[in-house]
């Protein structure tokens, strides 16, 4: 079975309504925002939570409930 291109898998995400979690800032976990887009530089998802944007390690992204 072929795995789909890298790039496919990180922009995947992109548009996507997500929950935080796992992060050691404790206090943006269960937070849900937006990807706006994959930072190839730092290889985290540039994430907008309305009032504040964060990188964010794929492992920490959840789909949002009800999405």
């Amino acid at each position: 079975k072929m795995r789909p291109a890298v790039e496919t898998v990180f922009l995947g995400w992109v548009g996507q309504t997500v929950t935080l979690g796992g992060l050691q800032t404790a206090e943006l976990n269960g937070l849900t925002g937006t990807v706006l887009r994959w930072d190839q530089e730092s290889g985290r998802y540039e994430v907008d939570l309305g009032h504040r944007g964060v990188l964010v390690l794929h492992d920490n992204l959840r789909p949002a409930q009800g999405t």
